[in-house]
């Protein structure tokens, strides 16, 4: 396949996969059993973290794309040229820290 589908299935894995693991929970024995509102609790918790995946496979595929620029301007009229190469920890979409 061509390298933009492969960056694009790769960005959107977690998001399948976690689509998969909800519809297989939603079907499971267990939660056959579960009443109407914790069912509905259920998918709210896990349909949020798919959000957030689905997100973060954005961010991801839109990192990919971006073409980097040689300088830029700040607010205080300075010009700067240097860019970081490694920008580790990546973007998280996760909790806030502390909240």
């Amino acid at each position: 396949m061509d390298q933009v589908y492969d960056v694009v299935v790769e960005a959107f894995r977690m998001a399948r996969e976690h689509f998969e693991s909800m519809i297989h929970q939603l079907h499971s024995a267990p939660t056959a059993h579960m009443e109407h509102d914790q069912v509905e609790a259920l998918i709210k918790e896990q349909g949020t973290e798919l959000m957030r995946c689905l997100l973060q496979g954005h961010l991801d595929v839109r990192c990919d794309r971006e073409q980097p620029l040689e300088s830029v301007q700040g607010t205080d009229g300075v010009i700067r040229t240097h860019r970081r190469h490694d920008l580790s920890p990546p973007v998280s979409t996760g909790p806030p820290h502390g909240g």
